[in-house]
């Protein structure tokens, strides 16, 4: 049995049961960028940061274009007899400069009034076309606190492509969202077009760089999973692919609407408790219900569960401890000291009741009330398989180490079989993975390259 590093797990496993299960959506979802630890406050609104905001090389060239030899007149453009000239960069008819020897100087972020800063490559060469990368965050986070926590800028810079990370609008909660798709996160009804926005950064960054426009991709976590995939529905014309880190996608697959085929990469924890791997069907129970007897409602929705649990004597030690813990003052910091003093088994049996538990809204009261519902991590994946013209069947393709709180390689990695050159669909789940994990050194290389195989046909 493996071992767990436990601290992490604590608000995930336990926040849901009586109390913080209970919060808004926007609470809920907070967890993106409180957990991670990775964000950057000093972040300023304009979106530059220290390391992207500008660029070291511009293109511009440093000669003017003026040379001390030419063996031509200033005047005539005649040889004089030394052969020796100033070069004034003027025609013999026109008088009039053809060539200055400078490029235009990049912007020093895109985005206009809603700047988004960029990275470019590593001795980047403007001759030479490169792949763009959209970096997007999470609920209430920010693009540079995104970039500190993926580490994706320090793997484009050396692999050759462009990296742009936008920030999204910010609500009346002071907290930045995306209005991806109904479900997540335009929770105060903006009407902000993401879509928009996020198309003209493209848009731009092809204007002012050589950008290979057969390789244009996304990556996002939470509700920037859930903009990368609106993306690749209403955008698919611009994208080529997409890494989608616990977010979702539309529940109706028919808002997606009929899109090109894009390569699709889902990557989710089965432990994430804020958007659930097996996704979450439209809910709208009656708002006056408040009380929700917790075991009854796992004993009818999670039986299988539930009952795997109580029938250990440590789980259902665990389970009782937590009752016991409902019934009195102080819940949350008594739920912590139960996980704290449970076994290993009683957590790996407790977490597949109450991940279930959440998605049948057995907490009280349910957070996700009245909230649309968003579809499972495999759902998404087979999705993009059938639209890419994939195999239905899927195949074991190895595993990855790529979280530092499981020790091994915890993620296994199922791509589906037959798929078009560059069009590939595949998930990758991370066994006991949270919503906002400890990544380690291999996350953002194996992204990137897993995004660099892939290209529009």
């Amino acid at each position: 049995m493996r071992q767990i590093m436990l601290v992490w797990v604590l608000s995930f496993s336990l926040g849901g049961f009586a109390g913080c299960a209970s919060e808004s959506l926007s609470g809920a979802i907070t967890s993106d960028s409180e957990e991670s630890g990775a964000e950057d406050t000093d972040t300023e609104e304009t979106g530059e940061s220290e390391e992207t905001g500008e660029t070291q090389e511009t293109g511009e060239s440093e000669e003017t274009g003026e040379s001390e030899e030419t063996g031509e007149s200033e005047e005539t453009g005649e040889t004089e007899e030394t052969g020796e000239s100033e070069e004034t960069g003027e025609t013999e008819e026109t008088g009039e400069t053809e060539e200055t020897g400078e490029t235009e100087e990049p912007p020093p972020w895109l985005g206009g009034d809603r700047p988004a800063a960029y990275v470019l490559p590593d001795g980047y060469d403007a001759s030479e076309a490169m792949p763009l990368l959209v970096s997007l965050h999470g609920y209430t986070g920010t693009g540079a606190g995104q970039d500190a926590y993926f580490g994706l800028s320090s793997v484009t810079k050396s692999e050759g492509v462009m990296l742009v990370i936008p920030d999204g609008k910010v609500n009346p909660h002071g907290y930045q969202f995306w209005n991806a798709t109904d479900a997540c996160c335009d929770v105060f009804g903006s009407g902000v077009d993401d879509v928009a926005y996020i198309s003209g950064l493209i848009e731009e960054a092809i204007t002012h760089f050589n950008i290979n426009e057969k390789r244009v991709y996304l990556v996002g976590h939470s509700n920037g999973g859930f903009m990368s995939m609106r993306m690749a529905c209403d955008r698919s014309d611009l994208i080529a692919g997409v890494v989608n880190f616990g977010g979702s996608s539309w529940h109706d697959p028919e808002m997606c609407g009929d899109p090109e085929p894009v390569a699709v990469l889902q990557v989710h924890g089965d432990w994430d408790t804020v958007i659930l791997y097996n996704g979450k069907d439209p809910m709208a129970p009656d708002p006056a219900v408040t009380v929700v007897d917790n075991a009854e409602c796992l004993s009818d929705a999670c039986s299988p569960e539930f009952n795997t649990c109580k029938a250990n004597l440590e789980c259902g030690a665990y389970y009782d401890c937590l009752v016991v813990c409902s019934q009195q003052p102080g819940a949350q910091a008594c739920y912590e000291a139960c996980w704290a003093s449970s076994t290993d088994t009683a957590k790996y049996l407790w977490m597949p009741s109450y991940l279930c538990g959440l998605g049948a809204g057995c907490y009280e009261p349910d957070w996700t009330i009245g909230w649309p519902g968003y579809a499972a991590a495999p759902e998404i994946v087979s999705r993009w398989a059938e639209r890419n013209g994939c195999d239905s069947a899927v195949e074991f393709g190895g595993t990855l180490d790529l979280i530092s709180e499981v020790f091994g390689s915890e993620t296994t990695a199922v791509p589906h079989q037959d798929c078009p050159d560059g069009l590939q669909a595949e998930l990758w789940t991370i066994a006991f993975g949270s919503h906002v994990p400890g990544f380690n050194e291999n996350w953002a290389p194996a992204i990137v390259d897993w995004l660099l195989q892939q290209q529009k046909n």
